[in-house]
């Protein structure tokens, strides 16, 4: 009997292609064949990175954006995937992450508002987040922001600071939503 994994890589390519919608089904189905085995993780992971929404409850509105950016920086080439981001954002708990300040490219964004006191200004280290995840999508096309109870200002005003320094920053970038 012939098994998923007896098909060539272009013919699973194919058939993955289809589940690269964003809904939830398809992401749940990619997911489920990442952890299939080895070799499906490899046809199937590509294209979880393609379509990518964040924070659709409250609880992880942080830690989502947390993963999904260092899954960025230690695998550019899923990085280089993403073609769509969708981020919900809700007033996020108190973020227990990791130091991030100690990395030198998140200093340089957290430079940009001025802030001392990380533990009252959540939504400013949300929008550090974003602009740091933003810059790691060289091929972001569509980015949409659903963002309830944040300002847009403060987030807008850094991704066009970081527009003017960078022609690179989100270049192929086709639609916007907020």
């Amino acid at each position: 009997m012939a098994k998923l994994t007896d098909l060539s890589n272009e013919l699973l390519y194919s058939i993955v292609a289809h589940l690269e919608t964003g809904r939830w089904s398809d992401v749940r189905a990619l997911w489920q064949l990442c952890k299939t085995s080895r070799a499906l993780a490899a046809v199937a992971q590509p294209a979880l990175y393609t379509c990518v929404v964040l924070g659709q409850s409250m609880p992880e509105t942080m830690r989502s954006l947390e993963l999904f950016l260092r899954t960025c920086v230690e695998r550019p080439k899923l990085a280089k995937k993403t073609r769509s981001l969708t981020l919900h954002y809700h007033r996020p708990a108190p973020y227990e992450g990791p130091d991030l300040m100690r990395h030198p490219t998140f200093s340089e964004f957290s430079k940009l508002w001025a802030v001392k006191n990380w533990d009252s200004e959540q939504n400013v280290l949300y929008q550090t987040l974003v602009l740091y995840t933003l810059l790691c999508l060289p091929n972001l096309r569509h980015l949409r922001m659903d963002t309830h109870n944040l300002p847009p200002r403060g987030l807008l005003q850094g991704m066009h600071a970081m527009r003017a320094s960078s022609d690179a920053f989100l270049a192929r970038l086709e639609t916007f939503h907020l």
